[in-house]
């Protein structure tokens, strides 16, 4: 195995104390060659010295976290991310279905994630909040316009596309909350940054039980596919999910 030593800053922050799931997830998947599918077996942890431990051939690779016995936080391989294309969307019906900060607020479980949270600020959080645009086929979508020049880092990609790919299984009430357990992305072409407008679509596949199976596209105006996900989610257990929001209740 190759090894690195990898920490995730505070900033990247999922549920409180814990890192973003797709960010965290992106670690791993940027460190296998093509298209891949990580797992989460853990809550992983902020500003802790992590290893990244990579195969040679760079099939598949383990988070550890040595915190007196070394235990896997997760774990990825390649995959082969089959989902279709996503439906033809006007770019302005995208946008008008997206949520403001004010009615995130009502019901958001984590209102400081990296990726959705309503309280955190342009250029500090993603601010990616989805907008339902059609009940009957359960399609979401969220405008996105990357920070920075040249092409947005892949593992970037891998933070965006996480929580849009949660919409189609939220709670809208809040009170039974989600979070990441597996995700498979595959990203197809450069993502371009300075300004350039994308839309990431999602629609349910699968609902087995508490885990809820949705696809995800990153598409740029033009409709063409520059990324592609497969993300499970897992309905928390109600003393998990006061756990994960830290207020006791």
């Amino acid at each position: 195995m190759n090894s690195r030593e990898v920490e995730i800053g505070s900033r990247f922050n999922g549920p409180p104390g814990s890192a973003h799931g797709g960010y965290s997830a992106g670690l791993l998947g940027t460190a296998i060659s093509g298209p891949a599918e990580v797992t989460l077996l853990a809550p992983p942890p902020l500003r802790t010295p992590l290893m990244l431990e990579v195969a040679p051939d760079r099939t598949s690779a383990t988070l550890v976290h040595r915190d007196g016995v070394a235990r896997a936080i997760a774990t990825a391989g390649t995959t082969a991310v089959e989902i279709g294309p996503p439906p033809s969307i006007d770019p302005a019906r995208v946008a008008a279905a997206m949520p403001t900060r004010e009615v995130l607020r009502r019901y958001h479980p984590f209102p400081t994630c990296f990726g959705c949270g309503p309280d955190r600020a342009a250029g500090d959080g993603l601010c990616l909040f989805a907008g339902e645009l059609d009940p009957q086929e359960r399609l979401w979508g969220v405008t996105w316009r990357p920070d920075g020049s040249g092409a947005v880092d892949p593992l970037l990609v891998w933070a965006a596309m996480d929580c849009p790919s949660s919409a189609p299984a939220q709670d809208p009430t809040g009170t039974r909350p989600i979070v990441l357990g597996r995700f498979a992305v595959d990203v197809r072409r450069p993502v371009p940054a300075a300004g350039a407008e994308h839309l990431i679509l999602s629609a349910p596949l699968e609902h087995q039980g508490r885990k809820r199976t949705n696809a995800v596209w990153l598409v740029d105006v033009a409709g063409h596919v520059l990324a592609a996900g497969r993300a499970t989610w897992i309905e928390l257990k109600p003393a998990d999910a006061s756990a994960r929001r830290g207020d006791g209740r």
